[in-house]
């Protein structure tokens, strides 16, 4: 018997962990910084995933771009009819 009440007497009488344990319930109780934290995430998951999104079409608009700068190469102007012509359906080369 006095093996298994050993513990018992044991934490009744020392303050060993209650103070620790005091404080953690504290602070899960305190809600104050909450918000800060979920806008700093919000904002980094936004962040994100604007990095993210220009990573990803930053190749095609080159192309596109590089497209376009090839097919203003080749644009005719007549001078005696004031019409420019620029011909978007030439193959990429």
């Amino acid at each position: 018997m006095l093996l298994s009440a050993w513990p018992l007497l044991f934490f009744q009488y020392s303050n060993f962990g209650t103070p620790m344990l005091k404080r953690i319930a504290k602070f899960s109780e305190q809600e104050d910084g909450a918000v800060t934290v979920d806008w700093v995430v919000l904002t980094a998951a936004i962040v994100g995933m604007g990095v993210f999104i220009g990573l990803y079409i930053a190749q095609p608009v080159r192309d596109v771009d590089a497209s376009n700068g090839r097919a203003l190469t080749s644009v005719a102007t007549q001078t005696s009819v004031q019409e420019i012509t620029v011909n978007f359906s030439a193959p990429d080369s």
